[in-house]
């Protein structure tokens, strides 16, 4: 499997590719890059609530990339870049939007993020929200820049069960890709 240099967004409606960005992202670009898609789905006459969810959706993805990637580099004053990927398009039929990111991490921490993804995907809405309350007050840290509660958030706001998959990249590093849909 090829190394991705590049962070590719790209916004796909109605089979129709209307946004594609390359380039590396940065905390700086997150909000940017998720209200240019706001700004999308509002001249699609998107549902309110539904964009405010993918809004939402996607900064969480965007922040997992930056605390998980494998080639992050820390530019000091807690503000890092890295390279990844995310896609996010519009099934006609079902109505369904799908969001799937990917980067590189560190083959050790596939261990964490299986852990962490699991865990939000065998509890229900309450469940949820009870973790969330949970590591908000406790802030017990399960990987090194956070306390897990992306994922846990990313699946409030789905409601439903967060996919992922982990593939060969070389001998230090996989490619993880979580696909999420809304």
């Amino acid at each position: 499997m090829n190394k991705k240099e590049y962070l590719d967004l790209k916004v796909e409606v109605d089979n129709l590719v209307i946004m594609n960005f390359n380039g590396i992202i940065t905390q700086n670009s997150i909000v940017d890059l998720a209200r240019t898609v706001e700004a999308t789905l509002i001249d699609y006459n998107e549902d309110e609530t539904k964009i405010r969810n993918i809004f939402e959706i996607i900064i969480e993805v965007m922040r997992n990339i930056l605390s998980y990637s494998y080639d992050s580099v820390d530019l000091g004053n807690n503000t890092f870049q890295s390279n990844g990927h995310i896609l996010i398009s519009l099934e006609n039929k079902s109505s369904e939007y799908t969001i799937n990111s990917g980067n590189l991490i560190d083959k050790n921490q596939k261990e964490t993020i299986s852990t962490l993804i699991n865990e939000v995907n065998a509890l229900n809405a309450d469940e949820l929200k009870e973790l969330y309350k949970e590591r908000r007050r406790n802030r017990r840290r399960n990987h090194d820049r956070g306390a897990g509660l992306g994922f846990i958030d990313i699946a409030k706001k789905s409601k439903k069960k967060l996919e992922y998959t982990f593939s060969e990249n070389d001998n230090n590093s996989l490619m993880y890709e979580l696909n999420i849909k809304i």
